[in-house]
């Protein structure tokens, strides 16, 4: 446990070291140290627990990018402060129903796809809309794994819109 100069808080210094992977012609350390200031005892959190903890962290940054990138929230609509706001929130709710969508009826293997992939490999799918015998038929040009996750999906979607 360690104070700053002329504070009475303490916290905990979890140091991390581990041996470069490779090592520098110019440099005498063989060794890189990362170091996080922490406020949790070590009753609570063991070392290893507050530094994944703390490397958590660092994806939010990401999950902030795509939310930018995936749903066109990095630039403003416009020049009023109000309709901004409506359209970043409105923004963040589709993001947080495209999560709970993912979550809930995708297979797991789809849920580490960002927004854009997601879109591109299941939602950009090539297809047409015939009218053939009095009935509307969506054609998709896609083979037959992924049109069984696209009935996999319809019918978990099905199933969760009975259940509620």
């Amino acid at each position: 446990m360690h104070t700053l100069n002329r504070t009475r808080k303490a916290f905990r210094l979890v140091v991390k070291r581990e041996l470069r992977r490779q090592v520098d012609l110019f440099q005498e350390d063989r060794y890189l140290y990362h170091a996080v200031a922490t406020n949790w005892p070590l009753e609570q959190k063991s070392t290893a627990e507050a530094l994944t903890w703390h490397n958590q962290r660092g994806q939010a940054e990401n999950f902030l990018k795509e939310r930018k990138g995936g749903l066109g929230l990095d630039r403003m609509p416009c020049g009023q402060l109000e309709a901004n706001a409506v359209f970043f929130r409105l923004g963040v709710i589709a993001y947080n129903l495209f999560l709970g969508f993912k979550r809930l009826s995708c297979p797991k293997s789809w849920w580490h796809h960002t927004l854009a992939t997601f879109r591109w490999k299941l939602i950009q799918v090539a297809g047409r809309i015939v009218h053939h015998a009095g009935q509307v038929i969506l054609k998709l040009a896609l083979d037959a794994e992924k049109l069984r996750l696209f009935r996999s999906i319809r019918k978990r979607c099905l199933e969760l819109a009975v259940a509620t």
